[in-house]
C-alpha cells in the first residue's frame, strides 16, 4: 500500500481513479467512518488524502477495506 502521513494528513494511492464520479464513490465510502475529518480523492494525481481526527480513531485498514468494497482499491507499495 502506497503511504504518505504527514502530521494527521494521509495520502493513499488509488489507480483506478479515473473520474469525478469516482470521486463521489469514494467520498461516500469513506466519510463519516470514525476519525476520518475529511476525504479528499483526486482523479488527476490518483490519490485519496485523507484527514485524520488525531485521537486514534482511525482505522487504516477499515478505510482500505471500505475504498476496496467501492471498487478502488489502495495500491500496493
Amino acid at each position: 500500500m502506497s503511504l504518505f502521513k504527514k502530521k494527521n494528513l494521509i495520502t493513499l494511492s488509488v489507480p483506478g481513479i479515473n473520474c469525478g464520479h469516482c470521486e463521489m464513490k469514494i467520498q461516500k465510502a469513506v466519510s463519516g467512518m470514525p476519525g476520518v475529518t475529511k476525504v479528499k480523492p483526486d482523479h488527476k494525481k490518483k490519490t485519496v488524502t485523507l484527514e485524520l481526527s488525531g485521537d486514534d480513531t482511525a482505522d487504516l485498514n477499515a478505510i482500505t477495506e471500505s475504498l476496496s468494497e467501492a471498487g478502488y482499491p489502495v495500491a500496493a507499495e
